[in-house]
């Protein structure tokens, strides 16, 4: 959690005001105190708002400009400088150096207690990490319902939209199961995929550095020993704790569809192979029909049939026990009919050949 410099000059009660740096306005303040030492270099961190009186500040103009430059070295996000007391006002050759190296120098005038400012930064980084907790606490039951009522692609959607990333769901062979809000560039998947290699020595999550300066966290899907998958978040910068939250509870939420109980998920698919068997051979009222095999549709509601004419009945129930077996790892309800050696599967509208062959792969020939 951070607070922006030009944040703190939008606030009128403090009256602060921008004497140099204005190169460096968007800076982020993490924390605020005062100090009137002379070298205070060794114990700052970064992201500081630094206040001071300059009542020990340095007598000529070249020790100031190393006392200004230091601090810019150390990280501060700015200086805010507290005219009235030891300085009427602050001193030029300050600003030159600040508009130099772009470190924001704030003027706090006199009637503006430091503990006042620092309380402001402290009130704000409160607030912003309340408005975290909350915006966990209103995402986790929305990915709760995604998962219940469209599975694995609307949890990833809501992962996505909560964390303001990009969402992958990928299989044990790093293919890509499902995205949100776009499937990246290919070579940022073969990145994801070097991850995913190069995290197969047993660790459940890893973080790591695309070569576009995206941060990539990954976590395996996974219940007890049995791996189901992997999950992964694209993000501008690292994910925050709250992000990291939302991440956790997302894999549960995949890790427990992927451990749906077989009966229920045979029962499901009993269910959508007749709704798939009502539209392809009676003549009635087919909205309820419809309405269940809207559950096989892509994100704009279009699905493909694939069809597949097996030589002997053998091969085709070893067909449909394929497609089960994929569509079980995809996550993904499954719409089949066998009908002597003709099988019909739906699929969504986006899933292509090379999905229809994967799912049929190792299948040759009469039974």
């Amino acid at each position: 959690m951070t607070v922006p410099v030009r944040w703190m000059l939008s606030q009128p009660d403090l009256a602060l005001e921008l004497k140099g740096g204005a190169a460096g306005l968007g800076n982020e303040i993490t924390f605020a105190h005062t100090t009137e030492l002379q070298d205070p270099f060794r114990w700052l961190s970064g992201g500081e708002l630094l206040l001071t009186t300059g009542i020990r500040l340095p007598l000529t103009a070249a020790d100031r400009a190393r006392y200004l430059r230091g601090l810019g070295e150390a990280g501060v996000a700015a200086v805010g400088f507290g005219t009235g007391l030891s300085h009427p006002e602050v001193p030029e050759d300050l600003v030159a150096v600040a508009d130099e190296i772009g470190l924001p120098l704030l003027e706090v005038p006199l009637p503006t207690p430091f503990a006042a400012v620092v309380k402001r930064v402290m009130n704000r980084l409160a607030e912003q990490e309340y408005e975290a907790v909350l915006r966990a606490s209103r995402a986790q039951p929305r990915m709760t319902r995604a998962v219940i009522q469209g599975g694995t692609g609307a949890t990833v959607r809501e992962l996505a939209v909560a964390t303001s990333a990009t969402v992958l769901l990928l299989d044990l062979s790093g293919r890509v199961l499902e995205s949100h809000p776009a499937q990246p560039a290919e070579d940022v998947i073969g990145e994801l995929r070097d991850v995913l290699e190069a995290g197969t020595g047993g660790a459940s999550s890893s973080v790591s550095l695309a070569r576009s300066g995206a941060s990539i966290t990954v976590q395996q899907i996974s219940v007890g020993s049995t791996p189901h998958g992997h999950l992964a978040v694209i993000s501008p910068t690292a994910l925050s704790h709250v992000d990291q939250i939302l991440l956790g509870h997302a894999n549960s939420l995949l890790a427990l569809d992927f451990e749906k109980p077989v009966r229920l998920r045979t029962a499901q698919n009993r269910l959508n192979s007749h709704a798939l068997g009502l539209l392809l051979t009676e003549d009635r009222d087919l909205a309820p029909a419809w309405s269940q095999i809207r559950h096989a549709a892509d994100a704009d509601g279009m699905v493909r049939g694939l069809t597949v004419v097996a030589e002997t009945p053998a091969l085709a129930e070893r067909v449909e026990s394929a497609v089960a077996v994929a569509m079980n790892k995809a996550g993904r309800q499954l719409f089949s009919r066998r009908h002597d050696t003709r099988v019909t599967v739906l699929l969504r509208g986006t899933d292509d050949v090379d999905f229809a062959r994967a799912m049929l792969r190792g299948l040759s020939g009469p039974a």
